[in-house]
């Protein structure tokens, strides 16, 4: 004995297995509203995506910023010490203290998750791995700035010349102050080191997450590029 219950059932699951419910469309043609739905929130993910990605760039951008211009202020120390005809004279004699320092960059939730989701080896590592190293240079510059002109101060200028003064010291006066000086020769030593290669190693993220978002974002990316030093250095992204 056949049950109709059972039968009716079986032609409804044969029903909607083989013919599943698709929402008709308005005219011919026309993407269903849900479809439509479905764009718009592409859409919108894309721009938020976007805007994110030109956050983080931006950071990028002021931290390679910051530790270029201290690499700049060491360079051109060295230019001065090299014109001068003392050649007993260190670095930090002609190398003034530093401005105030750039506040702290620090990614955002949001923005350290946009990295993570590029799933670029290049991209996560080394720009997540900047903002520490930006934010650490300029404790160094500033225990720099404060030795050198708790050392200096007392001391009368011996040269003027632009923007910098210069302090010769005696070899008594040297004697004297050699833990200090000591000290201030091995924080030059470090800011011309950390410098060099946390301006290599900016650029070389900016380079990275630049190509990352041209390739994903396409002209929607704005063609951001980094001026080239005066120096004649050259800082092309």
């Amino acid at each position: 004995m056949n049950c109709p219950v059972v039968d009716n059932l079986s032609g409804l699951l044969t029903s909607v297995l083989l013919f599943p419910c698709v929402e008709p469309s308005n005219e011919k043609g026309r993407p269903s509203l849900s479809g439509l739905l479905r764009k718009e929130r592409l859409a919108a993910k894309r721009q938020e995506d976007l805007a994110t990605a030109l956050s983080v760039t931006v950071k990028v951008i002021k931290m390679l910023s910051a530790v270029r211009q201290i690499r700049s202020e060491i360079n051109a120390g060295h230019e001065r010490l090299a014109a001068r005809r003392q050649g007993n004279a260190d670095l930090w004699q002609v190398v003034a203290p530093f401005g105030t320092m750039p506040p702290p960059v620090l990614f955002t939730s949001k923005e350290s998750a946009f990295i993570l989701s590029t799933k670029d080896r290049d991209v996560m590592l080394t720009t997540i791995g900047l903002a520490e190293v930006h934010n650490d240079l300029p404790k160094l510059v500033a225990s720099y700035s404060e030795r050198r002109e708790a050392l200096t101060s007392s001391f009368p200028v011996t040269q003027v010349n632009g923007n910098y003064v210069a302090h010769d010291f005696s070899p008594e006066e040297t004697r004297k102050h050699m833990p200090r000086v000591i000290q201030l020769r091995s924080l030059t030593g470090a800011m011309i080191l950390r410098s060099e290669k946390d301006y290599s190693d900016a650029l070389s993220v900016f380079n990275h997450l630049k190509a990352y978002c041209v390739g994903r974002f396409g002209e929607d990316f704005p063609p951001l590029e980094i001026v080239p030093e005066a120096s004649g250095r050259s800082a092309n992204a």
